[in-house]
């Protein structure tokens, strides 16, 4: 793993591969780690980068965390490596990072992929945010990053990404992650969804919660031209839920870009 300097963060990021480029954004509580199986099974025909967001894995957290700066840090990285084009895949909080990134730098852009996502949590942001904070107390962040894991996902997934899952929460701060839950709860970005003009795949799970569920149909119909995808046996992290389906589909995704 690398680092790299940007926007007065230390930010620590995975490259592996040759070929086009896939940048691929982590969910709230993971790292670059989670992307690790799709990396695999990509890099022989793609160049796939994964930065850990600014107070998750070992990047630093100097400065606020809020979606638009999470998303300027990526463009900086994609600049620091001087990458002119690239796709872009969001899991969860990472959908309305790369919303971001496109909103900043639509040229760069060669397709979107949004898994498991949302673009506006804000009637529940109030009650989720008190919830959170007293889940929290009393607890260490492997504590309460065992119990997250639990939440999250499939009871059919192996033990180990639960482990994993839990492990990369118990790296942050409470305040990282509270301030990170509160960046991407509290603001609507739905602004940011009809400027999209690139191929665009929109997935989330079969078991993904109802609102979330709505919320990604949504934005399917509001990108035209954009590709929806269910994917069975899968939860909120359809990615670790079922790592072999969600590389073949975005793999396949891409690859009908190019």
């Amino acid at each position: 793993m690398a680092s790299i300097l940007v926007n007065g963060e230390t930010l620590n990021y995975v490259g592996e591969g040759n070929g086009p480029v896939v940048m691929l954004v982590h969910s709230l509580g993971a790292n670059s780690y989670m992307w690790r199986p799709i990396m695999d099974k990509l890099k022989d025909r793609y160049c796939c980068i994964a930065v850990d967001c600014r107070g998750h894995g070992k990047s630093s957290y100097k400065n606020p965390f809020t979606v638009r700066d999470v998303a300027a840090d990526m463009n900086a990285v994609l600049d620091e490596l001087e990458i002119k084009r690239a796709h872009i895949v969001g899991i969860s909080m990472g959908g309305p990072i790369v919303l971001e990134m496109y909103a900043e730098r639509p040229g760069r852009i060669a397709s979107l992929v949004i898994a498991d996502s949302f673009y506006d949590n804000r009637a529940s942001a109030k009650e989720r945010l008190a919830e959170t904070e007293q889940q929290m107390q009393g607890k260490t962040m492997a504590t309460f990053g065992v119990e997250y894991a639990k939440s999250r996902l499939m009871p059919a997934t192996p033990q180990k990404a639960y482990d994993e899952l839990a492990e990369a929460v118990s790296l942050l701060t409470p305040k990282a992650y509270l301030d990170t839950l509160s960046a991407i709860s509290t603001l609507g970005f739905q602004g940011l969804i009809p400027a999209v003009s690139v191929p665009t795949l929109i997935c989330f799970g079969d078991n993904e919660r109802p609102p979330l569920q709505q919320q990604g149909r949504q934005m399917h119909e509001m990108i035209p031209g954009s590709e929806l995808t269910v994917i069975p046996g899968a939860g909120h992290l359809s990615a670790i839920d079922q790592p072999e389906f969600f590389t073949k589909m975005i793999g396949d995704f891409i690859d009908g870009v190019e």
